[in-house]
């Protein structure tokens, strides 16, 4: 800049932008300020991350004030935490940069345009929880459409309609019901502005907090439900579990022990009644509903093809038929399908279908119909049933088996069930993540992975793999076996391969990929069990009543009733 003053008025619109209080007129003035002075681009910069490093150390003292909360009447203003301010404060200069990479001629293949974005910007990923289940979602327009598996941050949920469970890395779940309104504040706390929530979970912190516009509630190792009216004038909590310590805003702050069983109406005006609990009311997890299976992307069983693998039908998303990359070599790929599929976590054998069989030098690929892309915000979900056979022989020291995901640039994901020294691997590009120890022969495993594709943070791959004696939840972990290290990558994965190289015969059915949890893994709960699953959030169940929209008054509102 040639003068001073335009650096004061730099400050003053980066101070309104981390305040939350620029009007659109100032922000075209600051977007301009920053597109034609190179300078003052780098003194935005730097401003915003001392201004995030600043929050960062004095905390979060004040999130709890009532002047930052939002007034469960003024729908138009939003809550911003410290850390959502600054990384919103930094999104201003997002585009320009961009522009400025586009102008460069950057190939999508070399290098990723978002590595260079994020050694500009400093933006790092500042997860706190996942969406683990969205059944039936629908969020408000206004906001950023969500997914299942993304990783969420400190920032505000508008959910018009459906079920969504939001796993915190504390080990706390919140089954949201729509239309709700929430905040999410840390690994400890949220807010609920409107809405149905129940919260569920044994975290070892001291509790969680749940913060409503009448309330302040900690758990005790707890599950409960929260309902708070469209305009925050009455609310209820049930406790179905443990027990609870609420807390309300009201003059005097009058705090009320709640144990399993109770019940309570608290209103604006003071008002705190004891009423009965009520827990066939609240969606205490999400169900799987038929739409689900849209969800799933490709599906192979081998149940429909001939011994060449030739058939391209009756099953979900290829393009063609398996193709032998080998032909025309002095072998081609060792493989061959024998009757019956296989199952997982069952002592009987199906007695129908196909299963696949590969060993020694194996080659076969097949095109997707629409590919897994990484340059997107979006979670993948990949599943395949995996047994080792006993053999006799001595195995090659160097033998592996991968199933993979390729571009055309020779970019790839790949799982393994047999690493060149044994154990279980994924790769991503070149990096790669493992299991100490080999998998047991004869013994059919369930490989889950998750794909986690993110425009403005790394990506990332994780595997769990279930034995025998494992659970499946019916929504995704908590926490992976194993992963890859993040990374960025802007690939778009159009082809799937089977390779193995001097492999002892392994077993591979039932290979899916989908865009949910339950897309891959609802054909393997047992029969007859809904609900199985290691996770204690989600082992009671109550089916949820039908939908329904807060009425204006909460006195004559059928949800608390």
């Amino acid at each position: 800049m040639n003068s001073p003053e335009p650096y004061g008025r730099l400050n003053e619109l980066i101070g309104r932008v981390c305040d939350d209080e620029i009007d659109p007129d100032e922000l075209r003035e600051l977007e301009s300020i920053l597109s034609n002075e190179p300078a003052a681009l780098a003194k935005y910069v730097e401003t915003v991350d001392l201004h995030t490093m600043l929050h960062r150390q004095q905390g979060a003292t004040e999130l709890s004030s009532p002047s930052l909360m939002l007034s469960p009447t003024e729908t138009s203003t939003r809550f911003w935490p410290a850390d959502a301010m600054a990384w919103l404060a930094t999104a201003v200069c997002i585009s320009l940069i961009v522009g400025t990479f586009a102008g460069m001629g950057l190939s999508r293949s070399s290098y990723s345009t978002r590595a260079k974005l994020a050694s500009v910007t400093g933006i790092k990923s500042h997860a706190i929880a996942t969406l683990s289940s969205a059944v039936n979602c629908r969020w408000s327009s206004r906001r950023a459409s969500h997914f299942e598996g993304q990783r969420l941050s400190n920032d505000s949920l508008d959910l018009e309609s459906g079920i969504a469970v939001i796993r915190f890395d504390s080990d706390v779940s919140l089954t949201v019901e729509g239309p709700a309104r929430l905040d999410l504040l840390g690994v400890d706390r949220a807010m609920l502005h409107a809405g149905k929530v129940v919260f569920s979970g044994m975290t070892d912190l001291d509790s969680f907090t749940l913060e409503t516009p009448l309330s302040k509630i900690q758990d005790y190792g707890t599950e409960y439900a929260v309902v708070v009216d469209s305009n925050g004038h009455a609310m209820e909590v049930h406790v179905f579990d443990g027990s609870i310590e609420c807390r309300t805003k009201q003059p005097g702050d009058a705090s009320t022990h709640l144990e399993a069983g109770q019940a309570r109406r608290i209103l604006a005006n003071g008002d705190d009644q004891i009423i009965p609990l009520a827990s066939d009311r609240f969606a205490r997890k999400a169900v799987q509903s038929a739409s689900q299976d849209q969800s799933l992307m490709y599906s192979e069983s081998f149940d429909d093809q001939t011994e060449s693998l030739s058939l391209n039908s009756g099953e979900i998303g290829w393009v063609a038929p398996w193709q032998d990359r080998r032909l025309g070599e002095s072998t081609k790929s060792g493989y061959t399908l024998t009757p019956n599929s296989m199952k997982w976590n069952s002592t009987i054998e199906s007695q129908s279908g196909n299963r696949l069989i590969i060993s020694g030098d194996v080659a076969l690929s097949r095109t997707l119909s629409e590919p897994i892309r990484m340059d997107a915000d979006a979670a993948y979900y990949v599943s395949m049933l995996v047994r080792q056979l006993p053999f006799a022989e001595p195995e090659s020291p160097r033998n592996w088996t991968f199933v993979t995901l390729r571009d055309s640039h020779g970019h790839k994901i790949a799982i393994s069930p047999k690493g060149m020294r044994g154990p279980p691997k994924v790769i991503h590009n070149g990096s790669t993540a493992n299991l100490s120890k080999k998998l047991t022969n004869d013994i059919a495993y369930l490989f889950v992975a998750k794909i986690l594709a993110q425009q403005e943070s790394e990506d990332q791959v994780f595997v769990q793999i279930y034995g025998p004696e494992d659970s499946l939840g019916t929504v995704e972990p908590l926490t992976w076996l194993f992963s890859t290290p993040p990374m960025y990558d802007d690939s778009r994965f159009d082809e799937i391969r089977i390779v193995a190289k001097d492999t002892t015969p392994i077993e591979i059915d039932s290979i899916r990929i989908g865009k949910t949890w339950s897309s891959v893994t609802a054909g393997h709960l047992q029969s007859g069990e809904p609900n199985a699953g290691s996770d204690a959030s989600i082992a009671r169940i109550t089916k949820p009543r039908d939908l329904k929209v807060f009425a204006a008054d909460p006195l004559h509102d059928d949800t608390f009733k």
